[in-house]
């Protein structure tokens, strides 16, 4: 009995002793007080409450439901903000708690009653007018009301709109055919949420087309500058060393190339879909993060698709009821909208996958605003990395790409296409030399002419190459006449009437001509970079001519 006494004793110390010696746990403050609503819009509720002391950020709640469950966590630095995104006619209730710098809870949350307000209704589009008009094809543009997720068209041959035809469309610029020549139409459209909360139609538009079948004899050919940019995911900050710097510092310099380059449309690879990573892209995705900086020097893009993930609650993968949203991972598509007008736009998953990242296609029809023609943009990330299996899924992605793209092609009664992505892929590689020449006999081929293991090209498609003769994939070096991390000379700065040796690749329809391909990068008279390097691939860029449709 006494050894047992001892031996508990002994025991009940150590406990003891372990438990005194644990760090304790701070304590949490006081919740904010007077949290208010200062006002809101369709999409938008602005906050305000008091500061706290010592607060390094704060994070609000917010939900549709008065008892605060399931809802949705943004983080601000400042003791105000705007929560965006929310659905427009909708009540919110909302909560915020103090954060420490580290990000760790510092306060409590503020107490039920929770503050409620309700987002304004979703307006009509306005706007509404003809751009062109044929016999056989009417085009329409208008506003895009904030809170819109798609639109209804409506059309009828009278102006009661008696057995009206329905259009649905997330396109806010559109051509409606076919018409019939001498005969009256009247239209009106309405917007609609992604919850399928519908505005109030426009005034009606009366159009009477007209007797010729001609095609409009002002259209000309159009140049579009379709261009390819792998950014490099904002995932791998805490791995930035040397000349690879984090998201926050290179996202100036990727915008700047977008705009400055004069893209039309860009495919973006690495675009990470996630808004965890918090404060470097502003608690928004990659994509769209990079969306707002392009925007703040003076253009105005948009992405043909902005939804995280294809689930019912598309802003989370967590408990993810699959539904298909047209989410693409970080494939996405950035286009300027003072030159196309998206008509259509999806995504596309492989069958064949190696790993958890799973691999997809982008795609987008668009109509040139100066011309009228619609064309097919398709970009895509094909399998990384070279062990056997992965090589072997790369092949196979490959082949779903040509079979995809030639049947969207067809089905769109062959409309032109450019094809654009990473695809891991140099010329001289043994299965380029199957794959690149058919993409050509599937009617899209390369805009340089690359031929397996010829350089320099010796019929090249390009009329004019600028900075041709660099690689695609830099490696992060600033020395154009030095070599990658991977030991590869990654320039021929000294032969350059030869091409580099590309991963990055833009193809399109045969039937185009191509003005110009270009390596956009800056560099000074020593073949130095003269900036910060802005992700491990060069943007790449080609200038199309597209006739006006026939």
């Amino acid at each position: 009995m006494t050894r047992t006494r001892v031996w508990i004793a002994a025991a009940l110390g150590g406990m003891l002793a372990s438990v005194l010696l644990a760090a304790p746990a701070e304590a949490l403050v006081s919740a904010p007080k007077w949290l208010v609503v200062e006002g809101q819009t369709a999409t938008t509720v602005s906050l305000d409450w008091r500061y706290v002391s010592r607060a390094g950020q704060y994070r609000v709640q917010y939900s549709t439901k008065k008892d605060m469950s399931n809802p949705t966590s943004v983080r601000f630095t400042a003791s105000k903000g705007t929560v965006a995104g929310l659905h427009p006619d909708t009540s919110y209730w909302f909560r915020v708690r103090a954060l420490r710098k580290s990000g760790s809870n510092y306060s409590y949350y503020t107490k039920s009653p929770f503050p409620t307000t309700r987002t304004l209704a979703l307006a009509a589009p306005t706007g509404f007018a003809v751009t062109s008009l044929v016999s056989t094809a009417a085009g329409l543009e208008w506003s895009k009301p904030e809170g819109a997720a798609k639109y209804e068209l409506d059309r009828s041959s009278n102006e009661e709109f008696t057995g009206a035809v329905t259009t649905e469309t997330v396109a806010n610029d559109v051509t409606v055919k076919p018409l019939t020549a001498v005969t009256d139409y009247w239209f009106r459209v309405r917007a609609v949420t992604s919850q399928n909360v519908k505005s109030a139609y426009t005034d009606a538009l009366h159009v009477t087309t007209p007797r010729t079948g001609e095609p409009d004899p002002d259209a000309r050919d159009a140049e579009v500058r379709v261009a390819n940019f792998n950014i490099f995911g904002i995932d791998a900050d805490s791995k930035a060393s040397g000349n690879q710097k984090v998201w926050a510092t290179r996202k100036p310099e990727v915008a700047r190339d977008i705009v400055d380059d004069g893209a039309d449309v860009v495919g973006l690879q690495e675009a990470n879909q996630s808004t965890s990573y918090y404060p470097a892209n502003s608690g928004l995705t990659q994509y769209f993060d990079l969306l707002n900086a392009v925007n703040a020097r003076g253009v105005n893009y948009a992405l043909a698709n902005d939804k995280n993930y294809n689930c019912v609650r598309w802003v989370s993968s967590a408990d993810c009821v699959k539904k298909d949203q047209g989410a693409s991972r970080g494939v996405r598509i950035l286009y300027n909208t003072a030159t196309l007008a998206l008509q259509q736009q999806g995504s596309f998953r492989y069958d064949h996958q190696t790993g958890t990242v799973e691999r997809y296609l982008a795609w987008a029809t668009f109509r040139v605003k100066e011309n009228g023609r619609v064309f097919l943009f398709v970009t895509t990330h094909l399998q990384p990395f070279e062990s056997s299996t992965q090589r072997a899924t790369r092949i196979a992605q490959w082949d779903e790409l040509i079979s995809w793209v030639k049947a969207k092609r067809d089905s769109l009664d062959g409309a032109a296409l450019a094809v654009t992505g990473d695809f891991n892929t140099t010329r001289n590689t043994d299965y380029a030399e199957r794959l690149v020449p058919a993409m050509k006999t599937a009617g899209f081929g390369d805009v340089l002419n690359q031929q397996f293991h010829e350089n320099p090209i010796a019929e090249p498609r390009a009329k004019n190459a600028v900075n041709g003769w660099i690689n695609t994939r830099n490696g992060w070096s600033k020395n154009l006449k030095g070599l990658t991390d991977d030991g590869n000379t990654w320039t021929f700065w000294d032969e350059q009437q030869k091409t580099g040796n590309n991963i990055d690749w833009i193809f399109a329809s045969n039937e185009l001509a191509v003005e110009e391909w270009k390596v956009v990068i800056r560099y000074d008279s020593e073949f130095k970079v003269t900036r910060t390097v802005p992700s491990d691939h060069n943007m790449v860029s080609a200038t199309l001519v597209l006739p006006p449709p026939r």
